[in-house]
């Protein structure tokens, strides 16, 4: 029989909270490579057109950014196309310039669980003020990993929807 580890137990309460030795999900995989297929449309493919270069490893965010709105000018009459465009550019900035800036919402939170005192599995949080203040700051911790994973699945979407203009 296996001996549940203080992890083990702490990972019951708050499930999103990833151990430093665990794999990727295929779920992060695949938001991971869509999203780089993104990158690369845009800082290889557009900002090719845009600088008519040939060089299949130019890679410019600048000019894929400018390419983006040139070829909106391009097609000035195609509703979907220029509103793809604009997605496009949405979906660009949020995974390379907002998505980063996220903060980690177990940050201040040992990782190694090293302030998480085994007395406490079996007590009450009214009846231990530290015990409290660690599981509320848990419980947030877990609220943001949720909108976090919210909003990565919103953008999936949305990239989905216009992948036939990638």
């Amino acid at each position: 029989m296996k001996v549940e580890s203080l992890f083990d137990k702490i990972r019951k309460v708050f499930p999103s909270i990833k151990n430093s030795k665990e794999v990727i999900t295929p779920g992060e995989t695949m938001l991971n490579s869509n999203f780089a297929s993104v990158v690369t449309f845009v800082e290889c493919v557009v900002s090719q057109l845009y600088t008519m270069k040939s060089d299949p490893t130019y890679k410019n965010r600048e000019k894929g950014l400018k390419g983006l709105e040139w070829l909106k000018s391009q097609k000035a009459k195609d509703v979907k196309y220029q509103s793809a465009l604009d997605e496009i550019k949405i979906l660009y900035t949020w995974w390379t310039e907002l998505r980063p800036k996220r903060g980690d919402p177990w940050q201040g939170i040992s990782r190694s669980f090293s302030d998480f005192k085994d007395e406490w599995l079996n007590t009450k949080e009214d009846s231990n003020i530290e015990y409290k203040s660690f599981m509320d700051k848990g419980r947030h911790a877990e609220k943001l990993q949720e909108i976090y994973k919210l909003e990565d699945t919103k953008m999936l979407v949305r990239l989905i929807k216009i992948r036939e203009y990638l």
